[in-house]
């Protein structure tokens, strides 16, 4: 339909309230339709992406499924008759009116998952630190520090699409003056770091940020 198909847009009046879109056939092209030899197809196509907790994030997606700020999530809705599985699932429903009568759609449906990140910030061991967690502990300026961001996911085995790249963004601190050299990734099955040849390192200073 996409490729193929005649864009027949202007033939309509398109109205969002809230969540739901409305395409209305002008009285010019009802006319037109009416007069048709033979039926014609029309089809809706909303484009859009997965807005989790209308746009608030990971952060209220955990909180909403009653979860840790570190925790993985995974929501879905049951098929068949909508109840939760887990938090809720992102459900589709229409319908179409003609002549006084209105038909209504199926309700697929697509499930969510957010996958686990768990940060620690850790006594630097070249300075005589013993490399424990010394969340809300004081540090002296100029002592160094060593901050871990960490994810084990276990990947749902119904993804819609391939994964096709990974990324680890980590903010920190305006007063931490952020040592480039010493940052690493390491793979946790085998324990190895992994080779900067195998991903690639940017930093926004302004934002205290990297990626």
């Amino acid at each position: 339909i996409i490729t193929k198909g005649t864009d027949v847009t202007s033939q309509f009046t398109i109205q969002q309230a809230g969540t739901t879109i409305t395409a209305t056939m002008t009285s010019q092209a009802l006319a037109a339709a009416r007069s048709l030899a033979t039926p014609m197809q029309y089809t809706l196509l909303i484009g859009g992406k997965a807005n989790y907790a209308n746009g608030k994030g990971a952060a209220q997606v955990r909180a909403d499924a009653g979860k840790k700020a570190t925790d993985e999530v995974e929501f879905c809705a049951d098929p068949t008759t909508g109840a939760a599985l887990n938090s809720h699932g992102l459900k589709n429903k229409g319908s179409e009116s003609a002549a006084g009568k209105t038909k209504t759609t199926n309700e697929p449906y697509v499930c969510g998952y957010v996958p686990p990140v768990a940060k620690a910030v850790i006594s630097e061991a070249s300075q005589g630190g013993d490399q424990d967690d010394i969340n809300g502990k004081s540090v002296m300026p100029g002592q160094k520090l060593e901050y871990e961001l960490t994810s084990e996911p276990t990947i749902p085995n119904n993804l819609s699409y391939a994964i096709e790249s990974v990324a680890f963004t980590d903010t920190y601190d305006q007063y931490l003056e952020l040592d480039k050299q010493t940052i690493e990734l390491r793979d946790l099955e085998t324990g190895r770091t992994i080779s900067k040849k195998n991903y690639t390192l940017t930093a926004d200073t302004e934002k205290h940020e990297f990626t």
